[in-house]
């Protein structure tokens, strides 16, 4: 069955070639000329993805409307938008209406078909997440879970740290929970009820970067219909964390550096400065020592961030810490003692991000039972486990590898399309999909999707 999808847009033009794009695709293909009748249809037929136009001829905010309507249903589509404007307020405004994707019109057919697989898999993992919350309690929002010694230790800085005003460091792999810190830091810092504005370095279109750091005045560039402030002035009082510090460019890092020097910033457009009052947490999931060496990383802005510097451990490093972390994020489930087994020889690369997502698909999958047993695993965490730890899963009989080699084929496959959507560029792939390049880069070279250039 072909996955239904509603194109909103009073371009015929633009709905000729999305069926022409979408004809060999797994997606099948309705279009509405305005959000009345995309409202009306989308009331009568369930659509898996919804394509919104922003502006529509008499209204120039309609498209908006229409995502906040859409966001509504229930349950709600996955929206991208495909949209002419590439202002800086028009796709922050997407963004904040429930655009889980912005495309410019001149998209090519591998790019709206990865938008397209992508909107699909969040959506799958928005109906897990939804059914656990209904089943589950999830007690680790909010705090620390382990007592171990890493941990307690980790508890013991979180503690020093928080009273103070100077720029704290986390340093720790993908999935070990940074953001939590940070959070920690703010909560029992100085002023717990102010602002905490977290920003994924990643993630930051580069055409509108500086005006989302800076703010802008009215008439600051084309589209600039009013003043906006930056996040600089949106963390005034309270913290600003940047996540993923190692991802900003080597000319935003000499700005950032300026700002912390002088407390102050000067608005896009703008002729006056504004004092600026904010506690600086970053994270990194790099070594930023290696890449002061490499010249990617200031090292002036280097020694300022990380004035106090802490490490987030590893699920591997605290082991000891599985039971209780599976406890609190599934109190009402039991593991069975080839899952625990098999845990606890697993190297987690996903830390406990990666933990906290299986368990979430084993507790949908068991349909309900006390007991989660190895059955109940899903088959992205099948993909995720080595040779040696594959061994634990012998009661699954001689079908695993074969099972497992399709499943590597089909991961193969969507890589592979992905990376012709990005034109080769692994860093750009890695950001679209919010992933760490170098686990990236390591599984397409695996995969054979992507040729390493020989060294010169």
């Amino acid at each position: 069955m072909r996955i239904p999808v509603l194109s909103v847009d009073d371009d015929l033009h633009v709905h000729s070639l999305l069926e022409k794009v979408l004809a060999d695709s797994a997606y099948s293909l309705r279009s509405a000329r305005d959000p009345a009748e995309a409202l009306k249809m989308a009331e009568q037929e369930a659509f898996t993805v919804v394509l919104v136009d922003l502006h529509f001829a008499g209204d120039g905010n309609t498209g908006f409307a229409l995502l906040d309507r859409l966001r509504a249903f229930e349950p709600a589509p996955e929206l991208i938008v495909l949209s002419s404007s590439s202002r800086f307020e028009d796709v922050r405004g997407a963004m904040r209406a429930g655009a889980g994707d912005y495309l410019a019109k001149g998209f090519g057919r591998g790019e709206l078909l990865h938008a397209l697989d992508r909107a699909v898999e969040r959506r799958r993992w928005r109906r897990i997440e939804g059914a656990v919350r209904k089943t589950t309690k999830q007690n680790t929002d909010g705090k620390l879970v382990g007592r171990s010694a890493p941990m307690q230790a980790l508890r013991s800085k979180i503690a020093k740290f928080a009273p103070a005003d100077a720029p704290v460091l986390i340093m720790g792999e993908t999935g070990t929970g940074k953001e939590l810190v940070a959070s920690l830091l703010h909560a029992q810092g100085r002023d717990p009820a102010a602002a905490f504005v977290p920003v994924n370095c990643a993630a930051l279109p580069a055409s509108t970067i500086d005006s989302f750091f800076f703010g802008h005045e009215k008439g600051a560039f084309t589209g600039a219909e009013r003043a906006r402030p930056g996040v600089f002035e949106e963390a005034e009082g309270g913290t600003l964390f940047l996540d993923e510090v190692n991802s900003l460019p080597l000319e935003l890092q000499g700005r950032l550096l300026r700002v912390l020097q002088e407390k102050k910033i000067r608005r896009l457009g703008g002729n006056r400065e504004f004092p600026v009052d904010f506690r600086l947490v970053c994270a990194t999931n790099q070594s930023l020592e290696e890449l002061v060496r490499k010249g990617q990383f200031r090292e002036d802005l280097f020694f300022r961030i990380s004035v106090l510097a802490l490490e987030v451990p590893a699920l591997r490093e605290r082991i000891s810490d599985l039971d209780e972390l599976v406890a609190a994020m599934l109190p009402e489930r039991q593991l069975s003692e080839g899952v625990q087994r098999l845990f606890r020889l697993h190297s987690w690369p996903g830390n406990v991000r990666e933990l906290r997502n299986l368990l979430q698909a084993m507790d949908v999958l068991s349909q309900g039972s006390l007991n989660l047993d190895l059955e109940h695993l899903p088959e992205s965490g099948l993909r995720s486990f080595s040779a040696n730890e594959k061994e634990e899963l012998s009661p699954m009989g001689d079908d695993l590898p074969g099972f497992v080699n399709e499943q590597e084929s089909r991961e193969r496959e969507f890589l592979a399309r992905a990376y012709r959507g990005a034109h080769g560029n692994v860093s750009r792939m890695a950001r679209v999909l919010g992933v760490d390049r170098s686990h990236l880069h390591q599984k397409l070279v695996k995969l054979g999707v992507h040729q390493p250039k020989p060294p010169a």
